[in-house]
This record gives C-alpha cells, sequence and structure tokens, in this order.
C-alpha cells in the first residue's frame, strides 16, 4: 500500500449529511451502507496488514473492529485509547450500518468534515483534551465512489496509528 500523506485533496461528498444522533452511542441513522458495500468495505479493512478483527470494546454490539495486532511493535499509543482497536464498521442491523469510528491528526479531522465525509464524536474534547488528534464518525458508503474516498479517509488513520506516516 503506497502511504497517503494527507487529506488536503479530499474531494466533497455529494449531498447532504446523513443524520446522526448526537448521544452514545453515536450513530448514522440515514443514508447506511447495501450489504455488499458493507462487506467490501470490511473485506478491505480486515486484509490491511498489521490488523486483525477482534469483538469490539468501545462500540455497540455487533461492530466489526480493526486492532493493531500484539505482535505489531510500532504502536501508535498517544492515538489508541482502548487498546489497540483503532476503528469499527458499525452493523448493518438497528444500527445503521457502514460507519466508522476513527482517529485522525485534528487538520485531517478539519478537512474530513468540511469536505462533508464525517463529524466530530461528541466525545472528542473528552478522548483528545490536548487537540493534536480528533475522533470522528466517517459516513458510511452509499457507491463504490465514496467507498473509494471512505479506504482512503481509514488509511490516514491506520497510518496514523501503525506509525507509518
Amino acid at each position: 500500500m503506497e502511504a497517503i500523506k494527507s487529506l488536503e485533496n479530499l474531494i466533497t461528498r455529494v449531498g447532504q449529511r446523513p443524520k446522526t444522533g448526537p448521544q452514545i452511542p453515536h450513530l448514522q441513522h440515514t443514508d447506511n451502507s447495501s450489504v455488499e458495500l458493507f462487506e467490501e468495505l470490511a473485506n478491505w479493512l480486515f486484509s490491511l496488514e498489521y490488523i486483525e478483527e477482534r469483538e469490539t470494546v468501545i462500540s455497540v454490539r455487533g461492530a466489526r473492529a480493526a486492532w493493531i495486532k500484539d505482535d505489531y511493535p510500532n504502536t501508535n499509543f498517544d492515538v489508541l485509547k482502548t487498546g489497540r482497536e483503532f476503528t469499527h464498521i458499525h452493523p448493518l442491523d438497528i444500527y445503521g450500518g457502514g460507519s466508522q469510528h476513527l482517529s485522525l491528526k485534528r487538520e485531517d479531522c478539519e478537512t474530513v468534515i468540511k469536505k462533508g465525509w464525517g463529524e466530530y464524536h461528541p466525545l472528542d474534547p473528552r478522548i483528545y483534551p490536548n487537540k493534536d488528534y480528533g475522533h470522528i464518525m466517517i459516513y458510511a458508503p452509499r457507491n463504490k465512489e465514496e467507498l473509494e474516498t471512505i479506504k482512503i479517509i481509514t488509511t490516514v488513520s491506520y497510518e496514523l496509528v501503525t506509525n507509518q506516516n
């Protein structure tokens, strides 16, 4: 995988932002992924070199969590706040699936939000009070083109948590 250094050239998401809830759990309620897009995102995510799928410790039941493998020696624990779980995909059932929570550098969070791809998690100020990083929801992909953009955003987070950036 070629390293992605920045999200500054991220395209703008088409259409209105989906409806999300302000409470915990922070979930997306409209414009969710199809089963096919959900599976494609999950298959790609869990194929990343230093990632394994485990049960989530921070999301809703049924979320598919991506963890940095225990034997990976260069994990960025300044970014990870709950073990080695770096992102999770919300399940398709009652939770409106396909959206993810992940962390990025603060300037990348601002770009993602400005371009319409996500929003801050309600607990962001408590998770990262120093503001170097941010914790955001990435909206579920609605089509293949959006899936490719979401892979780029997720890759930037992955490179951050594995100290590859």
